[in-house]
């Protein structure tokens, strides 16, 4: 709209209202004219009630435009025929469809959010903070099995942990709860975000069923449990196989077999071959066994510094022999955590093993690292030794893999079991010529 014609018009009208009124004034006081002022008067009037209905013409418009924005009404167009308003409703014409274009985006967004969050396959709900429950999608009441549930009050009387779940869990946490499927048990990771709504906190839980994800990750760690027995076992049982023929072939051709004869040390020593085979392939087994049955926990509170001073006792010998400095960094230095003490040490006995056996030369480093955070205890132990390829990163914590000749391949994965087992982690970091660094996080809950 020219805002600057629109003031020139006012401003006319302005002028010819006032020279009216001093034109009627003047003609009735000074003059005492009749006929002049009767004229400008009805003049004056006419003017008077054209400004009212020009003005009165740009505020309907106005008002109408206002209403169609409140509306969202941003279909209606407003006629540019007319020289008068063509300035006026241009204008309002453009404003309308950068509504519209606006209005539109906002609904593909919400169609294509709608789309996603009905299809999705993990469970979604909304609530605010006094535990209404304003929003469920097709998933997540498929895992309730109850859709017409309001607020977690509600929620409680047929799952009392999940709401009481939602209440408190700390966002970027995960839980790991059941849920009562059509048959049995279904098991769903639980994760909480907060958001600003409208002014309102809400929380969104996602619920996602890794029931059948876990199925999977099953049958691929039995799989690669498989490939790396098979390969023990076979490497144990081919020279067995072998050297077993051999022994019964020289038997066989043989009548009378004494210390005397030229095959009777050849025949000791491959039956000593199979009978060392023999042994390792049991220790294989046996080592299976002690992996698959961890005992329950016995937590209490202990020390840590008293821990690593114990572990650094029991290697005292190789740490003088390699010459390798062992740092200790704990951080309040009488920090308490509540651990199973035996399994525990069993963690740091393996890392600590670890680190020294990857030393190549003496002079190395090992640094004991351990500070409280907000949600529970980090601990690195890190060397600076020689550090391992992707490739052995990768598979450093399945059963049975070991790169060492005399190893059994259970140590790291005994430790994660046994951290998994305290309900935290076990990570590890490494590269080639930049050492390694094994991270244990023990987060703040009750056992």
């Amino acid at each position: 709209m020219d805002f600057r014609k629109f003031n020139i018009q006012i401003v006319i009208r302005v002028i010819v209202l006032a020279g009216l009124a001093l034109v009627t004034t003047y003609g009735i006081i000074s003059r005492s004219w009749f006929f002049t002022p009767l004229a400008t008067g009805i003049l004056f009037i006419l003017s008077c009630l054209e400004l009212i209905i020009h003005l009165s013409y740009y505020r309907r418009n106005l008002n109408n435009f206002l209403i169609n924005i409140k509306q969202s009404g941003f279909n209606a167009t407003f006629p540019v025929s007319k020289n008068k308003e063509k300035d006026l409703f241009h204008t309002f014409n453009e404003i309308m469809k950068v509504f519209q274009d606006l209005s539109m985006e906002r609904e593909r967004q919400y169609q294509f959010l709608n789309t996603l969050t009905e299809n999705i396959q993990a469970g979604l709900i909304a609530f605010n903070k006094a535990g209404d429950i304003h929003w469920m999608n097709p998933e997540a009441k498929k895992l309730l099995r109850k859709p017409g549930i309001s607020s977690l009050k509600e929620l409680a009387n047929i799952q009392p942990e999940l709401a009481r779940e939602l209440q408190r869990l700390v966002p970027g946490r995960k839980k790991i709860l059941q849920l009562p499927g059509m048959q049995d048990m279904v098991e769903v990771s639980l994760q909480v975000t907060k958001i600003s709504s409208s002014g309102e906190l809400m929380a969104i839980g996602l619920l996602q069923n890794i029931h059948r994800e876990m199925e999977i990750k099953e049958v691929e760690s039995w799989q690669k449990l498989t490939r790396v027995m098979r390969h023990e076992i076979m490497n144990s049982m081919t020279p067995i196989v072998s050297l077993t023929e051999a022994v019964n072939k020289v038997i066989s051709s043989k009548e009378n077999l004494t210390s005397s004869d030229p095959d009777f040390d050849d025949l000791k020593e491959s039956l000593e071959t199979i009978e060392n085979r023999s042994k390792g392939l049991v220790k294989f087994v046996n080592a299976y066994k002690d992996f698959s049955h961890i005992p329950e926990l016995s937590v209490r509170e202990l020390i840590l510094s008293d821990e690593v001073k114990k572990v650094k006792a029991l290697f005292e010998k190789d740490i003088l022999e390699k010459k390798v400095a062992f740092l200790v960094d704990i951080k309040p230095e009488k920090l308490k955590i509540t651990v199973d003490p035996d399994l525990f040490e069993q963690v740091l006995i393996n890392l600590v093993k670890n680190s020294l056996e990857a030393f190549e030369s003496p002079g190395g480093e090992i640094t004991f690292f351990c500070r409280q955070e907000s949600e529970g205890f980090s601990i690195r132990i890190s060397d600076n030794g020689p550090g391992m390829d992707q490739q052995i990163l990768d598979r450093i914590f399945i059963p049975f893999y070991t790169t060492k000749e005399q190893g059994t391949g259970i140590g790291l994965s005994l430790s994660r079991q046994i951290i998994q087992q305290h309900g935290g982690t076990i990570t590890v970091s490494s590269s080639r010529g930049k050492g390694t660094v094994f991270r244990i996080d023990l987060y703040n809950h009750s056992y």
